[in-house]
């Protein structure tokens, strides 16, 4: 039986010393002439954090198109998974590079900078980096033109940026899966743009919250052309809309 102990002590132990799991054990020991249940505790709650979680980021998961690739930071091989066909290969993840979508998420995470998302912006980018990605490539190929103001609540955020070479004018966005979800219509599937269904949407819901429930923090992309044309304005209703959701 697991028992969880609440005790007026408790508190000011777990503000003042960082527990390890030896630590939590000695403690039992200690104060269970007090009260014996505390002994047999198996379970603290603490709003602590960095004392029984490590401190690190890493890229987990990556959906796109019909593929769901599962990354080991430490291997250069990459667990793809064809879900259509319910196959798995593994991959050397350089060449992710290759792939529409892929390439699309790096150009977005790159571009498309979120204050919110500063750490995880720097742990995408080391992934890409590891793809072979070129960072810089995607910046000489780019010119940002408008930053979509992302107001206190909003939690994505879009920039408006022209290709160089063929002048076409897209918008990118990146944030919270579910709230970029609600701005598409579209998808990608078999490297070709779908209609985004609500049979589809109730899908990548789905995955998110998976992921969400494993721990995993989900990132949402989308991209959307727009008239090669330049606005002296580009406003929210205008670019946050009929997107295409990335991965």
């Amino acid at each position: 039986m697991h028992d969880i102990i609440l005790t007026k002590i408790g508190p000011l132990i777990l503000s003042a010393i960082p527990i390890s799991l030896i630590f939590i054990n000695q403690l039992g020991k200690i104060f269970s002439r007090y009260n014996p249940r505390l002994g047999n505790t198996t379970t603290i709650c603490t709003n602590l954090t960095k004392t029984l979680t490590k401190d690190s980021l890493v890229v987990r998961t990556i959906y796109f198109d019909k593929y769901k690739a599962r990354i080991d930071n430490k291997n250069s091989l990459i667990k793809v998974k064809d879900m259509e066909k319910d196959e798995e290969l593994l991959i050397d993840r350089r060449q992710l590079k290759k792939d529409k979508t892929l390439k699309e998420m790096a150009t977005i995470t790159i571009l498309c900078s979120f204050k919110k998302l500063k750490r995880i912006e720097t742990v995408l980018k080391e992934f890409f980096a590891t793809c072979k990605i070129d960072k810089q490539k995607i910046k000489n190929d780019y010119e940002i033109i408008a930053n979509i103001p992302s107001l206190p609540g909003k939690k994505f955020s879009t920039i408006v940026a022209a290709k160089i070479d063929t002048k076409e004018i897209f918008a990118l966005t990146k944030g919270n899966p579910l709230q970029v979800l609600k701005k598409c219509t579209k998808t990608y599937f078999k490297g070709k743009k779908v209609e985004l269904t609500p049979y589809l949407k109730r899908k990548i819901r789905k995955k998110i919250k998976r992921l969400n429930k494993n721990g995993e923090k989900a990132i949402g992309f989308a991209i959307k052309p727009l008239p090669k044309k330049r606005m002296k304005n580009y406003t929210e209703q205008f670019t946050e809309n009929e997107m295409t959701y990335v991965g």
